[in-house]
């Protein structure tokens, strides 16, 4: 059979951070392992966008970004930074 060698994504809301995370704070894969987000899998990469509204300064570590969920990181002073996959 036929086995796909994409990756597979965890899509993760702007407005999910923005509940979940604290001004100032930074998003990693461990920091939504530790509140839940997501579970521990194997490769699985997290996908950040654009849905609700971000006010808060985070820097968001993911392996990709939606235009809009970038655009509105920046816009908030926040930084949205690509993890290379493996």
């Amino acid at each position: 059979g036929f086995t796909s060698r994409r990756p597979s994504y965890i899509a993760i809301n702007l407005g999910d951070l923005e509940r979940l995370f604290n001004d100032g704070e930074v998003v990693t894969t461990q920091a939504l392992l530790k509140k839940g987000v997501i579970s521990k899998k194997e490769k699985m990469y997290i996908k950040i966008l654009g849905n609700g509204t971000l006010t808060k300064k985070l820097t968001i570590k993911a392996h990709d970004f939606s235009q809009k969920a970038t655009d509105a990181i920046m816009k908030s002073g926040g930084k949205a930074i690509l993890i290379t996959k493996k």
